[in-house]
């Protein structure tokens, strides 16, 4: 027999125990408690990005972690790109 626990966290631990009932209503005695760790999975997006200009050519960006990690977050990757002064037409 199985059950399959959905929506939990990743990178979590978590205690989990079992009982089963009758067809008359009746509570069985509780299986031990057991312990496991979800895996790491991928962290949710960051939250607040801002950025400063300190010069003509220097941008300071700003950014609150993920209210989900969901594990250890080891560094952040970041990306730009320069866009075109016109707007579009």
């Amino acid at each position: 027999m199985s059950a399959q626990l959905n929506s939990l966290l990743g990178d979590q631990s978590y205690a989990v125990y079992a009982s089963i009932t009758s067809n008359i209503n009746t509570i069985g005695l509780f299986s031990p408690i057991a312990y496991f760790r979800t895996l790491q999975r991928q962290p949710e997006p960051i939250l607040n990005l801002r950025g400063e200009s300190l010069s003509r050519s220097t941008i300071e960006l700003v950014w609150q972690p993920p209210s989900k990690p969901n594990g250890p977050i080891s560094h952040y990757l970041i990306y730009y790109a320069p866009m075109e002064d016109r707007l579009p037409v």
